[in-house]
């Protein structure tokens, strides 16, 4: 069995709705509770009893209205500083990202032209005949190297440009 809550007034004993149904009743900003839209009393110890028309009350309202905005106003700020900051740490670690991505691939960069220059050293005395057997190796060997090299270099570029357009929300710049 479903129990009912009806609430009445405590002076002339009107319905004044429910915990869930105002029965078009507001609420008295002072005391909370509902205020009987036959008589005007809300509870009994309000100091505002019966006397919700006044203009003290009515200064009331218009008090805890204008405070109810101006939090809120504060709130919605506050919120919208909040999404700002984060914003900006986005900004600031996708920057300081790419300028770690940027510094790794400068070193491997330089890694590869050290170790390049290694060989190519290395393999200067074998240069001095081109015509030789060696030299064609070597050659072979370099341009192989140099095509893996920039595969991969455009590979690398190719996903790191698709996954800072994911991140970013764009479409698809990169081949």
């Amino acid at each position: 069995m479903e129990k009912t809550y009806n609430s009445v007034c405590w002076k002339c004993k009107h319905s004044v709705g429910g915990s869930y149904d105002a029965g078009g009743n507001t609420r008295c900003i002072e005391c909370g509770w509902f205020i009987c839209s036959r008589c005007g009393a809300c509870s009994r110890g309000c100091r505002f009893n019966r006397r919700h028309l006044t203009d003290e009350y009515k200064n009331l309202v218009h008090e805890t209205e204008e405070k109810k905005r101006r939090e809120e106003e504060t709130s919605r700020i506050r919120h919208e500083q909040w999404l700002e900051q984060e914003r900006q740490q986005q900004v600031n670690s996708f920057a300081g990202n790419t300028v770690k991505y940027s510094l790794r691939l400068v070193t491997w960069a330089a890694s590869i032209g050290a170790a390049t220059v290694g060989t190519v050293v290395r393999a200067a005395p074998f240069l001095i005949n081109s015509e030789s057997e060696t030299t064609h190796k070597i050659d072979d060997a370099i341009d192989k190297t140099t095509g893996a090299i920039e595969k991969t270099g455009f590979s690398i570029a190719a996903k790191a440009g698709k996954a800072i357009d994911k991140m970013l929300g764009k479409d698809d710049y990169w081949l």
